[in-house]
């Protein structure tokens, strides 16, 4: 096994993976839903928010990013366990330290 890497063979054969990404790291999730064989189903948005409820600025090169996102993955057969419209896909709230 690889340094640093998790044993998703030996962890599930079905199931989900949940993964927050920055932008810059969201291709190199991608690649490692695919290396895994994950298949990217959907994603959650963290819109960070200041103290005062404003959009909260955050790093970024090219635009502060605001948000962070959570890619959602399954693989094998989940049966029933795949049902859409159960929650929303943005959320706001507060950034911590």
């Amino acid at each position: 096994m690889d340094s640093g890497v998790l044993p998703f063979d030996s962890l599930q054969k079905d199931g989900f993976l949940f993964i927050w990404v920055i932008n810059a790291k969201y291709r190199l999730a991608l690649s490692l839903f695919e290396k895994y064989g994950y298949k990217l189903d959907d994603e959650i948005e963290w819109v960070k928010q200041t103290v005062n409820g404003k959009i909260a600025k955050g790093h970024g090169y090219y635009l502060q990013h605001a948000k962070e996102t959570c890619l959602i993955g399954y693989k094998g057969d989940l049966g029933d366990r795949l049902k859409g419209g159960i929650a929303a896909d943005v959320i706001f709230s507060q950034r911590r330290g």
